[in-house]
Formats: C-alpha cells, structure tokens, sequence
C-alpha cells in the first residue's frame, strides 16, 4: 500500500495533482488543489483506496487528516 508521496507536481486538475517522484513515477492523487502550483514540490500523506473498478490515492496534508479521513470511512 502507499502511504506517502514526495516529489514535484507535474499537472493540476479541478480536485486532484499528478506527482512525479525521483523516480520517475507520476501518482494521481486526489487532492485540494487550492494555493498549489505546478513544478513545486510536494509531499502528502495517502489513503490508497482499492475498489473492484478502480484504485484512488486520496492525500492529505498531515497524518491527522489521513486518520480522521480512514476512521470516518469505518462508519
């Protein structure tokens, strides 16, 4: 499972960003986008969410965030 991502933001859509890390990986990531701008550096805590059609990286800025988001999904 992935938990973290650190890298530089390549695109911005309407709710989500597209990591690239040194790698060379991008990572799709759903995200609020407000005050973000591509090429700067980014990192976030995820919630990578396995569903029978799809999988979906939701971050999040601390790991509060991440355990409020997991634990309001256990309801």
């Amino acid at each position: 499972m992935i938990g973290f991502i650190k890298g530089t933001i390549k695109a911005i859509f309407a709710s989500e960003v597209i990591v690239e890390t040194p790698s060379g990986v991008g990572y799709r990531i759903a995200y609020s986008v407000v005050g973000l701008k591509e090429d700067a550096e980014f990192e976030c805590f995820v919630s990578h969410i396995v569903r029978e059609r799809e999988q979906t990286l939701y971050g999040f800025k601390s790991k509060d965030e991440l355990q409020t988001f997991e634990t309001l999904l256990t309801v």
